[in-house]
């Protein structure tokens, strides 16, 4: 009962802040940037997919509909003190996985309800409650918020710094997971700390982000039944600008260290981007190269744990639900081109090649689960894939959205006795409202 009436508490209370006052008018479709006493928004996302072979199996084909709604509201008590509260509800159509269903549904929840005291746009604010945490291209921290049917946020304190050439945000938060319903509880074994530095003065205006961050969570060993814990530290850095005029560059590297257990953990990442725009203006088509690399273990049982842990990033962010692995033990490159043909028209593909970094470990798909395990293939190339996507902006409010990928199953997925073409059609429709 006290969960029922904390829900529908939670739509009253978005109903009565957003009477309260005399809105400013709209100024995008997020939540605006100009501040006012009273703000408040809505967000609609309908998501139609179809996708075929699942987990690269022959006839694993699902067909379903996904829907999600939220309002969200920000309240000015005093100079100093703003209130956030964002409500969610998420349900699908078709979906018959019901080992996945908390992935994609929660009914009517608080999604962010926090308290903002100080300055969040210059000097020093601190957020406490429920809120999102994203950093840099959310490789490693991110909601996860344009593609995951729920995103991902965390109950944390945060303090933020900002000034005219530097911001520092330093955190400690206990991860949300997904829920069916009802209100969503942190788990107290999730934790995660971190302080995250950024300036956009580098050289040539490039961005510079430094950051710490620490993990301490439960793990399952290698896709297996043992569960071990982890402690993890990760120190890394990111940098991306323009060396030259047509040719922008996008660095980020990270190392690991800690205990997984009774084993040490040595891992590492790295992200190496090259983009080129031969035609100047915002309109000119970007092609760009890349290459990823995630560190596997090599050695299973010894004293060094070698596979790198992704924390919780936003896997969706770049390519959809076209993603279909963890950004751990894996190594890869790809091309890919992005033309806005028009003001309300843009066109994207890409295509890219994975192989594992250490065939003795396993292919994960999120986190510790792993598709399988197979240190006897004869190859490590995992598989090629392309993607189409192509976006239409209907008006500042609406947006639609279509694309289309598909896996090509490599040596080791035939090995492993996988053999399906993963492909994911899909086509979605966004409507935002802020005032």
């Amino acid at each position: 009962m006290f969960r029922r009436l904390m829900q529908y508490s939670c739509l009253s209370s978005l109903a009565l802040i957003s009477l309260w006052g005399e809105p400013p008018p709209v100024e995008n479709a997020g939540p605006p940037a100009s501040s006012g006493r009273v703000q408040f928004g809505a967000e609609f996302r309908g998501r139609l997919e179809l996708p075929a072979a699942l987990d690269f199996t022959d006839g694993k084909d699902d067909q379903f509909y996904l829907h999600r709604i939220r309002l969200w509201a920000g309240l000015e008590v005093f100079p100093w003190m703003r209130l956030h509260i964002e409500g969610q509800d998420a349900r699908t159509l078709g979906y018959d996985d019901p080992d996945g269903l908390s992935s994609v549904v929660h009914r009517l929840d608080f999604r962010q309800l926090n308290v903002n005291l100080g300055n969040s746009r210059r000097g020093s604010s601190l957020t406490l409650g429920r809120q999102e945490l994203a950093f840099g291209e959310e490789r490693l921290i991110g909601a996860d918020n344009y593609w995951d049917p729920l995103g991902m946020t965390f109950d944390a304190v945060r303090f933020t710094r900002v000034l005219p050439a530097f911001r520092i945000d330093a955190f400690s938060a206990l991860v949300v997971p997904c829920a069916l319903r009802g209100m969503a509880a942190p788990s107290l074994q999730d934790q995660l700390y971190g302080v995250y530095a950024s300036s956009s003065k580098g050289y040539r205006g490039a961005v510079v982000e430094t950051y710490l961050l620490a993990k301490r969570n439960p793990a399952r060993d290698e896709g297996l039944s043992h569960f071990t814990e982890n402690r993890i530290f990760t120190y890394g850095g990111r940098t991306a600008g323009q060396f030259g005029e047509p040719f922008e560059y996008n660095v980020e590297m990270a190392l690991q260290s800690g205990h997984r257990d009774d084993q040490a953990i040595r891992a590492w990442m790295g992200h190496w981007e090259i983009g080129l725009r031969p035609l100047r203006g915002e309109r000119a088509p970007r092609f760009s190269a890349e290459y990823n690399f995630a560190s596997g273990d090599h050695h299973a049982g010894d004293r060094h744990y070698n596979t790198f842990d992704d924390l919780y990033p936003a896997g969706y962010n770049k390519f959809g639900m076209a993603d279909p692995f963890a950004g751990r033990n894996l190594r890869g490159i790809g091309g890919s081109a992005e033309w806005r043909l028009s003001r309300r028209w843009l066109l994207a593909g890409s295509y890219r090649a994975f192989w594992l970094a250490s065939i003795s470990d396993g292919l994960y798909i999120k986190g510790d689960d792993v598709l399988t395990l197979n240190p006897r293939a004869t190859s490590d190339h995992v598989g090629d894939q392309a993607t189409l996507l192509a976006a239409w902006t209907l008006s500042e409010n609406w947006q639609v959205y279509g694309g289309y990928a598909r896996f090509f199953p490599g040596s080791f997925l035939a090995d492993s006795h996988f053999y399906g073409h993963l492909s994911t059609p899909y086509l979605m429709l966004n409507y935002k409202f802020a005032r």
